[in-house]
């Protein structure tokens, strides 16, 4: 209502322009006149009995004017107030008379006269208001019904039919008296008339009005048939379409929601599935810009939609199906999608709640055509029984309060099977929507992003029916399907397939058998009954094999090879439907894809079965499968190992496989491979070593290098392959030396060293340029040195591993062909022979690596390699001699060195310059000294020197001088030179020069007594033996020099042979002998001088200067510094001279002392004599030097000169 005077009445001034007709109102009340008499006077048109003034007084007066008055106004007849409410009084007058303004508003609402001409909408609301309260209204209201209904069907404007239902809006949601009215006046039709085609807001108010009463008759039990159209009108109101608000969006969705509420009527479930239900409903719970209680009803409305039958209420598939609707619904409706993960993960959430409800319906729809009992559509509404007693509302459904976690949901056990087989309705509905679901669904399957959805719709996936999932998998999604979902992929997927399998396998071209099969095995992995079920598919795609086209044959043997791969029964039924002639073939004559397919099948077959390893012999796959080493596709040629890997390990299959020329292409794959195919051939090697017989076709095909290099750089199962290979190919199944078993065990510990060192790829080289950084083993990285990349690239222990593993099966081979043990076949001209079992190019020579270990390798180098090195064969370490390794070799393996040192002495005399024969020799005697088995084998190489000595031309020196390292080594040696008559040519070839003209073999025998005395011994030297010994110091060769040198400090002890020596001017050639000879001789020469500067005593050879120093002082009893020349007496004087005075005495000391430093200096005359002169006494020899070359020659003078005043001193001789 409104306020305000009526038309044509003046405004009141005040509140006491009302009072005369109040106080007329109050005086008929209070006089208790006949107030409807006095209310049927007042004329509403007649201004001066007081109309105006009384609606004055109840738009504009105070609230207690309007008390005063109510009775009265309470007492006016129904057309007076209803022309008081029409006079824009209704607000207050419904306010003051309550529910007794119930009969004024049906009348105005019921006068058909002017119905069009008010607001029903506001006097609708005022009378649902009472209706609600009291339950005589609502029946009195049911006239009200009636009009308004007839303004639904009749109404001249769209506006009029929206406010009639708005008008029913009211009504209806006031009791249920006035719902049932609405039935009963026919009130479905219009109202489903209007909304299809009224305004927008008509159709949200016809929507609302439908709502509760689709809800009554549920409650009644009165079955409501929806029609198509009405379906589509509500479909289109939940979609928003037209600019519908909220509410009219959420009312449809009400509907709809109602119109599925009866279990047992599936038409109005069907109707608004293929009017777009489902679509819409969940268009609304995917909505983000909703409210979320309008959402959860869009919630309701798909559970309604998806509800399953109560027949079928216990089926554990709906039940889970539903509850993950439910779940995720409720989810997205409160908005923890869209805000915890995202716009993505809500449309992901969206399709597969759509999913879902579509695959329910479908299910439904198979299982209600053919087991459920029919339902009655009743096509007019009738009024139930007791439809006085129900209740009034609707029971809205409320979500779960306690919700599962999808994630961790799992399809129940005991799917109803009758649910399995159905089609799916969303495609009927509309196909590409159904598509876009799919694709969405599989998106969240595969997204890299989306993991928590996915983990989270783990539940649901399982729940999706099987058409949904044979969809899936088509899409791609099997392979992320499978693992999340497990063993609830479902029975009937695998089914599918398998007679898409057995389709496709009946046709010549094969279909996508191989990508079917994939599919199985997807399965299978996620349950492992399948494999039991996939047996049928076998024996169709065998004959495909067979019999199909090129295409085909592909297909089928793609398919075989993967279902070979899923269990053992399968392999057996695959070999049991004749497979292994038909993969055999395809191996031999096949396309390339077909010969790659048919080895990995056959590899897949044979890996665990011996009988399937026999069967594959026999069948004639040895032969193939060695062909496709050499002329498959890499793949192939993987493959192809793979099966022979498997195949050989059958003993008596070995030697057929390495016999077949197997070896060589493993050599490719150890080097070209993937990882799995050099597993593979490693793996084939390692089996096939085993047997002493393929060993040498497995040498032969140098595969020593990429083993070893695997060993370093393959992946783990390499590695071990790789290592097991090395350790067979050193194992023998007959009884070794012991040298070959020791092999084993090294072998085994480098191939260790080596899987541990990848990162380790140095090796050692000599260089001028600075000195990179070492490695853990101290060897620097390579600087060229004339290296190949590939020995440049390998860890220096890896030269060790490959020359060992040759040379274990170089010595095997020459041991077994009766030749002395240590030895390897001849190789080259080393030993005269061509016999070789194998061939390694740029390998068989080729040392320096080797070379560089022992020369510069670090300490935990050497360390490792030692043990391997002591088993290397004698062929190889003279190999290394010969390559400038010997004393590396020697500092290594000490005596392990000998033999081969003796082999190159041996064979000195096949080389007339005797290369190295003396260094050879000096080295083996200081091995020798320290070990009694060298000294007797050193006995071996004199044949060999002999030959050497009076045959050679320049080697006669080395020959001579390696003789007297000999003779002092072992002493025996002397029969064999007297027997040969070779002492003359000995000592002649020792230097004696010009004097061995005039010598006889006594005197030279003599001679050779004194070079050979041993240590701490001395003998006579008469005057022309000191002669003969102090022309070899002028003329001899290096170890004739060291030779006399030490005679003269052995035997010059003695005061007579002092005088011998120093008559014959020994100490000049001794004193430039110090400055220019090898070291060894040096030291001779020192220990001879110091020797010669005493008498009583054996002065030995000493090593350093400092050493002379330490030791003369120590002789003398005295302490000695070199520096001052300072003696302090330590005993008893040892000078005979006891008659000279003191000053003499000290003053021989004191030239003592200078000697001994003159021999310091002389003896490192590059430190001593290459720069300034080192600083000393004032009164020493140092003090009184300077300059360079002039320093040195005129320190010789002195120590010279000195030597021979202190001789002279001591024995009161004077010479001029």
């Amino acid at each position: 209502g409104g306020g305000g005077a009526p038309a044509g009445a003046s405004p009141l001034a005040s509140e006491s322009d009302a009072q005369p007709a109040v106080s007329k109102l109050s005086l008929h009340s209070s006089e208790e006149q006949d107030t409807e008499a006095f209310a049927t006077s007042i004329d509403p048109t007649d201004k001066d009995r007081g109309f105006p003034y009384i609606v004055m007084l109840l738009t504009q007066c105070s609230s207690d004017a309007r008390e005063h008055a109510s009775g009265a106004i309470r007492a006016l007849s129904v057309s007076t107030q209803a022309a008081l409410v029409e006079a824009g009084c209704l607000p207050e007058m419904c306010a003051m008379l309550g529910p007794a303004m119930s009969p004024v508003l049906i009348r105005i609402l019921t006068d058909s006269s002017h119905v069009s001409s008010i607001d029903i909408t506001a006097y609708t609301c005022e009378l649902a208001k009472f209706a609600a309260l009291d339950v005589g209204v609502a029946t009195e209201a049911e006239a009200v019904v009636t009009q308004l209904v007839n303004i639904l069907e009749s109404g001249a404007t769209p506006t009029e039919r929206e406010q009639a239902a708005t008008g029913l809006r009211h009504l209806a949601a006031a009791s249920a008296t006035l719902r049932y009215a609405i039935v009963r006046e026919g009130g479905f039709g219009p109202l489903t008339k209007l909304l299809g085609s009224g305004t927008g807001a008509g159709k949200e108010e016809a929507a609302s009005v439908l709502w509760q009463l689709v809800s009554l008759m549920n409650e009644s039990g009165v079955a409501v048939t929806l029609s198509t159209g009405s379906a589509s009108d509500l479909v289109g109101l939940a979609c928003g379409v037209g600019g519908v608000s909220l509410r009219g969006r959420q009312a449809a969705c009400s509907v709809m929601e109602q119109c599925c509420a009866d279990r047992s009527l599936q038409t109005n479930r069907r109707t608004l599935v293929g009017a777009g239900a489902i679509e819409a409903a969940c268009a609304v719970i995917g909505s983000a810009d909703l409210p979320s209680d309008a959402r959860q009803q869009g919630v309701r409305a798909l559970l309604g939609l998806a509800g399953p039958h109560e027949s079928l209420a216990a089926d554990a598939w709906l039940m889970a199906a539903t509850h993950q609707i439910s779940s995720i619904g409720w989810m997205m409706a409160e908005g923890r999608v869209e805000r915890e993960r995202g716009a993505e993960s809500l449309r992901h959430c969206e399709a597969m709640v759509e999913q879902l409800a579509y695959d329910v319906c479908s299910v439904l729809r198979t299982v209600a055509g053919g087991s459920l009992p029919g339902v009655v559509q009743q096509t007019t509404v009738m009024t139930p029984a007791g439809v006085a007693g129900a209740g009034a509302g609707s029971d809205a459904r409320m979500p779960p309060t306690n919700t599962v976690d999808v994630e961790g949901t799992q399809l129940p056990p005991g799917t109803n099977l009758a649910l399995v087989d159905c089609e799916r309705v969303d495609i009927d509905v509309n196909s590409e929507r159904a598509q876009q679901r799919i694709d969405l669904l599989a998106a969240c399957l595969q997204s890299p992003t989306d993991l928590e959805t996915r983990a989270e719709l783990r539940g649901a996936f399982a729940a999706l029916s099987t058409p949904t999932k044979e969809a899936l998998i088509a899409g791609g999604a099997i392979h992320m399907l499978a693992p999340l979902i497990g063993s609830a992929v479902g029975e009937g997927v695998c089914e599918a397939v398998l007679r898409q399998i057995a389709r496709a396998a009946a046709t010549t071209n094969g279909g996508s058998c191989a990508e079917l099969a994939g599919v199985v095995h997807a399965l299978a992995a996620a349950d492992p009954s399948v494999e039991g079920r996939t047996r049928a598919a076998v024996g169709a795609l065998v004959p495909l094999i067979s019999k199909g086209s090129m295409h085909g044959r592909e297909q089928g043997v793609s398919a075989l090879w993967t279902l070979s791969t899923i269990g053992e029964p399968l392999k057996f039924a695959i070999a049991g439907a004749d497979a292994m002639e038909p993969l055999v073939h395809l191996a031999k004559g096949g396309s390339p894809a077909a010969k790659e397919s048919a080895a990995g099948c056959l590899w897949a077959l044979t890996v665990s079965n011996a009988a399937l390893k026999r069967a594959a012999h026999d069948a004639g796959a040895v032969e193939p499968l060695v062909q496709l080493l050499f002329s498959g596709t890499q793949a192939a040629k993987e493959e192809a190992c793979g099966a022979l890997w498997s195949i050989a390990m059958v003993p008596e299959i070995t030697l057929v496989v390495i016999g077949g020329g197997a070896a060589p292409g493993c050599m490719q794959l150890l080097y070209t491979g993937s990882e799995v195919g050099q597993e593979s051939a490693a793996g084939l090697l390692n089996v096939c070593a085993s047997q002493d017989d393929n060993k040498p076709a497995i040498i032969a095909a140098n595969v020593i290098e990429p083993l070893v290099a695997l060993c370093q750089t393959g992946s783990d199962a390499a590695k071990g392959q790789a290592a097991g290979a090395l350790a067979a190919l050193v194992t023998f199944e007959v009884p070794v030396p012991r040298q070959l078993v020791q092999s084993v065990t090294e072998v085994e510990r480098l191939t260790t060293i080596l899987a541990s060192a990848s990162g380790k790829q140095q090796v050692l080289a000599v260089s001028t340029e600075p000195a990179p950084e070492a490695d853990g083993f101290g060897v620097r990285a390579a600087s060229g040195l004339g290296m190949s990349h590939a020995a440049a690239s390998k860890h220096p222990l890896a030269h060790v591993l490959e020359r060992l593993v040759y040379d274990v099966h170089d010595m095997f081979t020459a041991s077994a062909l009766g030749g002395e043990a240590g030895f390897g076949l001849a190789r080259g001209g080393a030993r005269g022979g061509s016999n070789k079992w194998y061939v390694a190019p740029g390998l068989e020579h080729d040392v320096r690596g080797l070379v560089e270990i022992v020369n510069d390798g670090a300490e935990a180098l050497l360390k490792a390699a030692e043990g391997g090195m002591h088993c290397f064969s004698v062929d190889t370490k003279v190999a290394i001699i010969q390559s400038g390794g010997l004393a590396g070799l020697v500092h290594v393996l000490g005596a392990g060195a000998a033999r081969a040192i003796v082999h190159c002495l041996s064979t000195a005399p096949s080389t007339p310059d005797g290369p190295r024969v003396s260094e050879l020799m000096a080295h083996l005697c200081r091995i020798g000294s320290a070990d009694g088995r060298v000294a007797t084998m050193a006995l071996d190489t004199a044949p060999a020197l002999l030959q050497l000595l009076q045959t050679g031309a320049s080697g006669t020196e080395q020959a001579a001088g390696a003789l007297w390292n000999l003779r002092m080594l072992n002493a025996t040696v002397d029969r064999q030179l007297m027997a040969a008559g070779a002492v003359e040519v000995l000592v002649k070839t020792l230097g004696l020069g010009t004097a061995a003209s005039h010598a006889t073999p006594t005197s030279l025998a003599r001679l050779w007594h004194l070079l050979c005395l041993p240590d701490d011994h001395s003998d006579f030297v008469g005057e022309e033996s000191a002669t003969d010994v102090v022309q070899l110091l002028y003329t001899g060769t290096d170890v004739g020099k060291e030779a006399a040198a030490r005679c003269v400090r052995l035997c010059g002890v003695d005061d007579d042979n002092r005088s011998s020596f120093m008559r014959a001017r020994c100490v000049e050639p001794l004193v430039e002998g110090l400055q220019m000879a090898p070291m060894l001789a040096k030291q001779e020469m020192s220990g001879a001088l110091l020797a010669l500067g005493e008498r009583g005593a054996s002065s030995p050879a000493v090593d350093e200067p400092t050493v002379v120093t330490s030791w003369y002082g120590s002789f003398f009893g005295t302490t000695t510094s070199a520096a001052t020349g300072n003696h302090h007496n330590g005993g008893a004087s040892a000078d005979p001279e006891s008659t000279q005075d003191e000053a003499e005495i000290q003053a021989i000391r004191k030239a003592e002392g200078e000697i001994r430093e003159l021999i310091s200096l002389l003896f490192d005359v590059d430190a001593n004599f290459g720069g300034s002169f080192p600083g000393g006494n004032a009164g020493g020899a140092a003090a009184s030097l300077s300059g360079g070359f002039q320093k040195q020659r005129k320190a010789a003078a002195r120590l010279e000169q000195l030597m021979y005043y202190v001789f002279h001193a001591k024995s009161c001789f004077i010479v001029m």
